[in-house]
């Protein structure tokens, strides 16, 4: 039954790690059978882990807030989906069947759109789950390391390809035009920057590993990669992501520039210069044309003077949102995944002057808060934030450099997640779910000064004890 259990984990963990390009491939989980198909890969493996706990001798779930904020997400979540509210009528949802702010558990208004929505969340936090288990085994946190870093620079790759052949769809599909705003296997080009932004940081980090080695190989292949996806972003022509790309490239380097040089950021800017230099005449390489004429019309931010921006479309939804929507979906929410028909009947029932059709916010906090409650909205941002913060303790530790580029990268790409969410939608998106999963995952489970364990998930050994028993493992 032990070996049982052990067997069950290697293949939880074997899933979660091949679903990382595999979710990316399949247009990055934005149609809905991609979305599904990844949901129930994830369950499974979810599944898996779950067994490999229960079973005599196996791995116990992890102790403390993690397994709180997980409960706090999923139960309130999945009363919803089996407490529905029968309000679709052939006009619409009823006003008055959304529900009012109460403390008492409320149902999904549509639970044919909160199911497919809960299983994904249920299969992406179970990966995380099984990330926080592995994190601990030096060889699987650096195999998932390496996926990240390798599914990201072929991404980049793709989306490189396609802008100097002038793509017309995402594979080329000549029967499947998606205009001028798709890159690589995104077909809105910001969620390909969000992404990026996601990948580049733990990629630096990747690189730098390999410099402090004297891995001139790996060197070489990260510096390059690390080069190819900054500049890519530079491609993209989504605005808000480049400017989070330069937010996220000087932190990073500065870090990593320190971890070199031992001095500060303020004494390292010759050497940030030097890499903008590089940077700009790599990303000018691909092409800019395009992304210039897109700046022309101002930076991300000056739609924001005189309130101008209050009266546009996205706006005029945050607006909406925020009095309008929130109030009548109350304390639990309208039900995962119920944005689109919720927010149109506040439209049409307030008369709020929103034109086309929303079934996104634009704005991750909001659309999570109004769907699915205070609660869960909370536990999800505790559970980020948390591996956040985690980052930078690894990156205060004195301890071996992998561990260290590892917390600072990881945190930073997070930063970049949380930022991109406050204009548009990246936290909506499969692909980046689960990469966001996956890193925090690691971080949060990275021990700090626990002895780490080996590939089969046992304790290492320390010096004295491989000493006495020959360098043995155990």
């Amino acid at each position: 039954m032990e070996r049982l259990g052990s067997i069950l984990l290697l293949a939880a963990r074997w899933i979660v790690l091949l679903m990382i390009p595999l979710s990316l491939s399949l247009w990055g989980g934005t149609r809905p059978w991609t979305s599904e198909l990844i949901a129930w890969v994830l369950l499974l493996a979810t599944l898996l882990y779950l067994l490999s706990v229960v079973l005599p001798g196996g791995n116990r779930l992890p102790k403390g807030k993690l397994p709180v904020a997980l409960m706090l997400i999923l139960v309130p979540g999945w009363i919803t989906v089996l407490n529905p509210y029968s309000c679709w009528t052939s006009g619409g949802f009823a006003l008055h069947q959304i529900p009012y702010p109460t403390f008492l558990p409320s149902g999904s208004i549509d639970p044919a759109r909160s199911l497919p929505v809960m299983m994904l969340t249920t299969g992406m936090l179970g990966a995380l789950l099984v990330c926080h288990d592995l994190a601990a085994s030096r060889t699987w946190r650096m195999r998932f390391w390496l996926m990240l870093c390798l599914t990201g620079t072929g991404m980049v790759l793709l989306g490189i390809t396609q802008r100097l052949t002038g793509a017309q769809a995402i594979y080329w599909n000549l029967s499947e035009y998606h205009g001028g705003f798709f890159f690589s296997v995104f077909r809105y080009h910001a969620n390909a920057g969000a992404f990026i932004n996601l990948v580049f940081p733990i990629t630096a980090g990747l690189a730098a590993r390999a410099i402090l080695k004297k891995d001139s190989m790996g060197s070489v292949l990260w510096v390059t990669s690390f080069l190819m996806m900054v500049a890519a972003s530079f491609v993209n022509v989504s605005r808000a992501a480049e400017a989070v790309t330069l937010l996220l490239l000087l932190m990073t380097t500065g870090c990593i520039v320190r971890m070199f040089s031992g001095r500060s950021l303020v004494s390292s800017l010759s050497w940030i210069a030097a890499l903008l230099i590089i940077l700009a005449l790599f990303a000018a390489s691909f092409g800019l044309k395009k992304n210039f004429g897109r700046w022309k019309q101002g930076f991300p931010t000056s739609s924001l003077a005189g309130g101008s921006f209050f009266h546009r479309d996205r706006g005029l939804t945050y607006q909406s949102v925020l009095f309008h929507l929130l109030p009548r979906t109350g304390f639990w929410g309208s039900g995962p995944g119920t944005f689109e028909p919720a927010f149109a009947a506040v439209v049409k029932e307030d008369a709020l002057p929103v034109k086309g059709r929303w079934d996104l916010a634009h704005n991750d906090y909001l659309q999570t808060l109004s769907e699915w409650g205070v609660i869960p909205f909370l536990s999800f941002l505790a559970l980020i934030t948390g591996a956040l913060w985690q980052g930078f303790r690894l990156w205060r530790l004195p301890r071996g450099s992998s561990v260290r580029l590892l917390g600072i990268c990881g945190a930073i790409s997070l930063l970049g997640v949380l930022l991109h969410a406050l204009v548009d939608f990246p936290l909506q998106i499969a692909s980046i779910q689960l990469n966001v999963a996956v890193i925090c995952g690691l971080l949060l489970g990275t021990p700090r000064s626990s002895p780490e364990k080996d590939e089969e998930g046992n304790p290492k050994p320390r010096e004295s004890q491989r000493a006495l028993e020959g360098g043995k493992r155990i």
